[in-house]
């Protein structure tokens, strides 16, 4: 398939525009196709200004538009080709027009088409060509538009029938002959100038005259006259016998419409197989290439190449120095940090060589006790702390539940002073308290260590005696606590209203035992089982220190008070795993 065939659409339609312009007017034939082999139909066939065809061509959507050549702009020839199928012989009309036609001639105005109506071991096919100069404007952006010549439309409206066809334009002085039959076989386009020395008729019976001549056969005049006369289109009217609907046979309806209605039919009869012949376009088809293609046809172009090729000097020249330049500029200003960096290092080394020193040298006792008690939750009371020379450290103490002694052991696995982790050697339960040791390896003694509660927004003594008690002041009515081991704490101090606060004795004094020897209330199950565990451990305490100070006292009264003890004890273990989320 060559270049010419394939750079334009191949689009089928329906309904097919024809338009011939002739001056100021343009001629305007509508038709569609026919459906179920019926014949085509003439739809609409005008005259309309140049103003009011837009309008005309818009009412049509989806159309094909096809727009027929001057004639004294188009050229035409006849050759042969072998008889084969419709496809090779396509193929072959197309490698022949390019050949049939000089290199001016642009490809997208060059069409050719087998002949019909013939026979025999050569088919006769037309070339034909548009040598028109200048761009052509649009008609409508809405419609597909195509063009072909005043010929190969005059082919279509003459069929698969035989004889020849000569249409003279007496405006442009030209005359397009195509002689056709079993005899006779040739086209051509001669433009001559008008006279009115010899008149018009005759000059284009002299031209159909002349190519008959040319192709070796002699015509008479009166059969040249006829040809060129007007009532050759009354015979014409024959050729749409049985193959168009709508459109009038009579000679001056022919002679307006006949060349637009035959454009038109290049694509609406498809029987024909002439839709090649109205392939030709104004402008050439665009073709998009690769942007490296581009690319290059545009450098290629004009002085480009001198510029191109300086700038490319410039860049091998220049970029290595700008490199190096930017590669100096770069150490330059991290030469300015260096000795910020190298007396960070001093002292990084400093550090890290005292580190070293800490390391080899003694444990720091103080910093270990701190941490341990650090770590120790509310309820823990640290008994005796060991450290052997091989860093072995060994704590005893006690707790107040079992709980709070795993909570110590945790606290001290996360600490991370001790290499792999801390093992209970003993753990001992009785009268409600866990007595523990514990033993360890002391791996990382200089490790800064964070306590484990932060007894600054919540010192000791609220943790013991509620809000409004600290370090130094009891509150009013509080009871004295006890520690894991039943002894009192000691060190606060107790006021009351208009007294001077007094430091208590570590010792019970003889007040303080009057008032400890009364029992604490008593509490029935449902009061223990609203108390969270800071109120049960308040009222644990209040029993346990009571049960202590007073082995002496009812039994009655005493054994209540212990069941009261133990049942909180058991009341604050769970309410524990209440606010710790069930763990």
């Amino acid at each position: 398939m060559s270049t010419r065939s394939t750079s334009l659409r191949r689009q089928r339609t329906d309904v097919a525009i024809g338009l011939q312009a002739s001056g100021d007017i343009t001629h305007v034939v509508v038709v569609r196709s026919g459906q179920s082999g019926q014949p085509a139909r003439v739809v609409l066939a005008k005259s309309v200004s140049a103003a009011s065809l837009g309008a005309e061509l818009n009412a049509f959507k989806g159309a094909a538009v096809v727009r027929v050549a001057p004639l004294e702009q188009t050229v035409a020839r006849v050759s042969v080709v072998p008889a084969a199928s419709e496809g090779e012989m396509a193929t072959a009309v197309n490698l022949m027009a390019e050949a049939e036609f000089p290199g001016s001639v642009p490809p997208h105005r060059i069409a050719a088409a087998v002949l019909p109506g013939s026979s025999g071991q050569t088919r006769p096919a037309i070339f034909t060509a548009w040598l028109g100069r200048g761009s052509v404007k649009t008609l409508s952006e809405r419609a597909s538009e195509r063009w072909t010549t005043p010929l190969a439309a005059l082919v279509a409206l003459r069929g698969d029938k035989s004889g020849h066809i000569v249409h003279a334009d007496r405006k442009a002085g030209a005359v397009g002959v195509l002689l056709h039959d079993d005899a006779l076989q040739a086209a051509r386009v001669v433009v001559d100038d008008i006279t009115d020395d010899v008149p018009w008729e005759q000059l284009a019976a002299a031209s159909v005259q002349d190519l008959a001549a040319m192709s070796g056969s002699d015509l008479s005049d009166d059969a040249a006259r006829n040809l060129v006369s007007a009532s050759a289109w009354t015979r014409r009217g024959d050729w749409l016998t049985n193959r168009v609907t709508g459109a009038l046979t009579d000679a001056a309806w022919l002679e307006k419409y006949g060349v637009a209605l035959g454009a038109a039919l290049l694509l609406v009869d498809e029987q024909l197989n002439l839709a090649s012949l109205c392939e030709m376009a104004a402008e050439a088809p665009k073709v998009r290439k690769p942007a490296l293609v581009s690319a290059g046809e545009w450098v290629s172009t004009g002085s480009r190449p001198i510029i191109v090729g300086a700038l490319a000097l410039a860049t091998l020249v220049g970029v290595p120095f700008g490199l190096a330049y930017a590669r100096h500029s770069a150490l330059q200003s991290r030469r300015a940090g260096l000795e910020s960096i190298n007396k960070s290092s001093g002292d990084i080394r400093l550090t890290a060589a005292m580190y070293r020193q800490l390391e080899t040298s003694r444990a720091p006792m103080t910093k270990l006790l701190g941490d341990i008690a650090g770590a120790a939750p509310v309820g823990v009371e640290i008994v005796e702390t060991r450290l052997s020379v091989d860093q072995d450290i060994a704590i005893r103490g006690k707790a107040t539940s079992t709980d709070v002694h795993a909570q110590f052991v945790k606290n001290l696995n996360a600490t991370k002073l001790f290499a792999g982790s801390v093992k209970p050697t003993r753990t001992e339960s009785k009268d409600g308290v866990t007595e523990f040791e514990l033993s360890a390896k002391l791996d990382n003694p200089h490790l800064p260590v964070k306590p484990a509660a932060d007894f600054t927004s919540s010192p000791l003594a609220v943790q013991l005696w509620g809000d409004g008690a600290s370090n130094t002041t009891m509150p009013v009515g509080a009871v004295r606590q006890v520690t894991a081991s039943g002894k009192p704490v000691t060190g606060n101090v107790r006021a009351t209203s208009g007294t001077t606060p007094t430091t208590v004795d570590r010792r019970p004094s003889s007040s303080s035992s009057a008032s400890s020897t009364e029992p604490p209330p008593e509490l029935s199950d449902a009061d223990i089982a609203k108390m969270n565990r800071s109120e049960a451990m308040k009222a644990w305490s209040l029993r346990a220190g009571w049960v202590t100070a007073n082995s002496k006292a009812d039994p009655a009264v005493r054994d209540r008070v212990v069941a009261e003890r133990d049942k909180l004890r058991e009341r604050m273990t769970a309410a524990g795993k209440e606010e710790g989320g069930g763990k």
